[in-house]
């Protein structure tokens, strides 16, 4: 959940589809020209092996329509100067990662990720209490178990209330924000999950207005 995790290059399921589809077309191009002038193949294996391989790396074209698609997010990148303008300059902030480049010179600044468990031998022992919270609803939905559930019901239990909403973009603030957010920061470690809780206050984050 506070981590970034590798992404899988072998597939276009996500941003980085649209830079990778022209270099990757022109190689498997050049390849497909290659093994051509070398026919017949007769029982060569290798023919097999260039079948598979296309099929294989042909199934991570699925999402290409979707992700190399230039008007990918308008309103959500509309609506970021707005409420990144609702920010304290110093205060501590948590953010969703699609969120983090727009904020990176802060000082106190921690990544959610959409990602699965992370170790607690990496250094997640420790974590600042956020002033804010900075992420897309998005989340919410599809935040994988359990960090979903762990994080909503830390923000349920801190009492993190709805700052700004504006076309899918939260902002959260916590009740109790840093005095000095420059000094040593008040060290939290998450709870376990409450799923009853979670579900509640993830309700109350996609409902409208609420």
């Amino acid at each position: 959940f506070l981590d970034q995790i590798p992404k899988a290059y072998h597939d276009f399921g996500g941003h980085h589809g649209s830079f990778l589809l022209g270099p990757l077309a022109f190689a498997t191009a050049s390849g497909l020209a290659a093994a051509w002038g070398r026919r017949p193949w007769g029982r060569d294996p290798r023919a097999g092996l260039l079948a598979l391989g296309l099929l294989v790396s042909g199934a991570g074209l699925a999402y290409t329509r979707v992700w190399t698609n230039q008007n990918f997010m308008p309103r959500w990148f509309d609506a970021m100067p707005r409420v990144l303008a609702r920010l304290p300059p110093d205060a501590r902030v948590w953010a969703d990662d699609n969120v983090t480049p727009h904020i990176a010179n802060r000082r106190w600044l921690r990544i959610i990720n959409y990602s699965g468990p992370v170790s607690m031998e990496l250094g997640y022992q420790k974590l600042f209490k956020p002033d804010y919270v900075v992420l897309d609803k998005a989340w919410v939905d599809f935040g994988r178990s359990p960090n979903r559930e762990v994080l909503l019901t830390y923000w349920a239990r801190e009492g993190f209330t709805k700052a700004v909403e504006d076309s899918d973009v939260l902002l959260l603030h916590s009740p109790a924000p840093a005095p000095r957010p420059d000094e040593i920061p008040e060290w939290v470690r998450l709870p376990e999950p409450d799923p009853a809780l979670a579900r509640e206050y993830g309700a109350y984050l996609l409902a409208e207005g609420g």
